[in-house]
């Protein structure tokens, strides 16, 4: 494991993976320190000795190196755990979502950045007029934003070409096959090749729609 510049994410990142939770992960190491070594889960951690006035770990799993690591004492002797503060960083919330990546039917509190297969109804709270965009590839798109809402939590649905002035204010929509990203900062919803959108009360009749294939911007 590469070391980034955060020792606490580094952590983070280890606990998150190997599904030890921060506060054993922790507690291994300040047991470490003590009697060399210390098991954590399926971790083992041993406490390597002081260099340079840090401390040195070594990790591993099933005989495989998992990380070394290099902490001050003063990370290492807080009263508070360190860890914790990372434990909703952005590289924990990636790894979320690629344990998740499957989706299935959520609210949108729970989406995260990286979920394919998400199944959601929601309810349409806001429309942007539609608008040209060029592609990096000189094309020209049509594109709108799509403010969805339900009890958890609000998420922008992002429509192309002919699907960008199917929806309307008031529509309560079931979504099939969207996809999670993130664009600037913020997190978004679309669809995936072959994704639909079912709505399911508005003024009018129901109507579904799928977003075909041949059509799918590549990027806009």
């Amino acid at each position: 494991m590469r070391v980034g510049k955060s020792i606490g994410e580094d952590l983070a990142v280890i606990a998150e993976k190997h599904g030890v939770g921060e506060d054993l992960l922790f507690e291994a190491m300040l047991n470490a320190t003590k009697n060399e070594q210390a098991e954590c889960g399926d971790l083992l951690v041993r406490f390597r000795g002081k260099a340079d006035n840090t401390l040195i770990f070594l990790i591993t799993k099933n005989l495989k190196v998992v990380a070394q690591i290099r902490v001050s004492p003063n990370f290492l002797y807080r009263q508070e755990n360190p860890i914790r503060q990372f434990m909703n960083c952005r590289k924990i919330l990636k790894i979320r979502a690629k344990n998740d990546k499957t989706g299935g039917t959520k609210s949108i509190q729970e989406l995260r950045s990286g979920m394919k297969g998400v199944e959601l109804e929601a309810k349409v709270i806001s429309v942007s007029e539609p608008r040209y965009v060029t592609s990096k590839f000189g094309t020209q798109c049509c594109f709108a934003k799509v403010v969805l809402a339900d009890e958890t939590g609000q998420i922008e649905l992002c429509l192309w070409n002919q699907d960008s002035k199917l929806l309307s204010l008031g529509d309560t929509i079931q979504i099939e096959n969207g996809r999670v990203s993130r664009f600037r900062g913020k997190t978004q919803l679309s669809l995936s090749r072959g994704g639909s959108i079912n709505i399911t009360k508005d003024k009018s009749n129901p109507i579904s729609f799928e977003v075909p294939i041949e059509t799918f911007p590549k990027v806009c």
